[in-house]
């Protein structure tokens, strides 16, 4: 019995020596386990860079709109702008939450005319507000009364189509440039009131306006009034 003791004892090192070496990985197998994980990463990295690139169009779309929204002041549909670019903003925080770009919009910078993002949400209700209360804005005279009926303003109707009509005549863009610089040649103070259909194209009604201000005629003698046909 003790000449077999040492023999046993052998054995078993042998025999756990091996089980080690069973769950020792192969260099192959290292190999694959760190190609994965490079790959993962390699995806992730695209991923991110997609998402940060969402992101950042969805603000610069954001900033066009409320751009556009300020290009004629309170008389155009600033609000209806305004909104819109909210709507973009709302969807990068809710989305895309981890981009730069988000974060930046919820730390309170005043990347919105100089605003942040809760005092644009403010401004914005406000513009909504005071739209409301005024359904058209019309130029008014000195003594604050409004022109609705005074035959020195000039109506530019802005059709669904693009065309343009001055009473019951259809004008083209040049020709509204003559027509108003004639006439504020004639009076300096002439007002003009842009109706457009409300499926108008912005460029359209832009131009229009721009015609106005470009000859002369001060922004505050300029008025916009949408129509938005019964269908």
């Amino acid at each position: 019995m003790k000449v077999l003791i040492p023999i046993v004892i052998g054995m078993l090192g042998v025999g756990c020596g091996g089980g080690e070496k069973e769950k020792s990985q192969s260099p192959s197998q290292s190999k694959n386990t760190q190609h994965g994980s490079i790959q993962g990463h390699s995806q992730q990295q695209g991923k991110n860079e997609h998402t940060n690139e969402v992101a950042n169009r969805l603000f610069d779309e954001a900033m066009q709109l409320i751009r556009d929204g300020s290009i004629a002041g309170a008389a155009f549909d600033t609000a209806g702008h305004y909104e819109k670019a909210l709507e973009k903003i709302r969807k990068i925080v809710k989305e895309y939450p981890e981009t730069d770009i988000a974060k930046k919009v919820v730390s309170n910078e005043k990347l919105f005319i100089g605003k942040s993002l809760a005092q644009f949400k403010n401004h914005v209700k406000e513009v909504r507000a005071r739209d409301r209360e005024v359904t058209v804005i019309l130029p008014t005279n000195s003594s604050g009364k409004t022109l609705s009926t005074t035959p020195k303003l000039i109506v530019i109707n802005v059709k669904q189509d693009g065309s343009y009509m001055v009473g019951a005549k259809k004008i083209k863009l040049d020709q509204i440039r003559q027509l108003l610089k004639e006439a504020v040649d004639k009076n300096p103070s002439q007002k003009v009131l842009v109706r457009a259909d409300g499926e108008a194209q912005f460029k359209h009604v832009t131009a229009a306006l721009d015609a106005a201000r470009r000859v002369g005629i001060p922004k505050a003698n300029i008025g916009y009034q949408a129509i938005h046909q019964p269908r």
